[in-house]
């Protein structure tokens, strides 16, 4: 049996997946938003939550909400590509 495949066994049964996964989906898209923007852009965007599907993010104005918005589907693809799931299906501003 692979280590990937024990790992995500133990996550189950401990009942931290869904925990597991909002940290790997927070630090996925940091790293892409860095890759689309800039390493300076952390100062004013970072992913909050992931909650049934919508990854909930903060940024410091309305612009920059549109530009992210823009380009969601794209951020939403290499996300769940990075954790090999479809855990998010949106993004939401906050």
């Amino acid at each position: 049996m692979h280590l990937k495949k024990i790992l995500e066994e133990k996550i189950n049964k401990l009942g931290i997946g869904r925990q597991v996964t909002a940290s790997q989906v927070c630090d996925a898209y940091n790293k892409i938003i860095v890759e689309m923007f800039g390493k300076d852009i952390l100062k004013d965007t970072e992913a909050i939550s992931l909650k049934k599907g919508v990854l909930k993010v903060r940024v410091s104005s309305s612009a920059l909400s549109q530009e992210i918005q823009g380009r969601s589907r794209e951020i939403i693809q290499k996300i769940n590509k990075i954790i090999s799931k479809k855990a998010v299906e949106r993004i939401r501003f906050g």
